[in-house]
């Protein structure tokens, strides 16, 4: 296909790809951070609770590495637990 001279029309990066906040989608992004700010702020109270920091850190590690390979892997991982298979017998 051949373009037609004299027409050009600009196509934005943010229409072709999605919004990403920390390489991660903006909604695992948000769950994890304030998840990880109540748990700061709690460790605060009982010092104790320092592997909820680590796990909430080792979950964003692995669905950043998932984000580079898929931008869409949250929502799929989302959609895939939430799935409830059914059987028609």
């Amino acid at each position: 296909m051949s373009d037609i001279p004299g027409f050009a029309a600009p196509v934005y990066r943010s229409l072709t790809q999605p919004q990403l906040l920390g390489g991660v989608s903006q909604r695992f992004f948000i769950c994890v951070l304030a998840g990880m700010v109540i748990t700061g702020l709690w460790c605060l109270v009982v010092p104790g609770l320092w592997p909820g920091l680590l796990l909430g850190l080792a979950a964003y590690v692995v669905v950043w590495s998932g984000t580079q390979y898929d931008t869409e892997f949250f929502e799929i991982l989302v959609e895939h637990v939430q799935h409830k298979e059914r059987y028609e017998g």
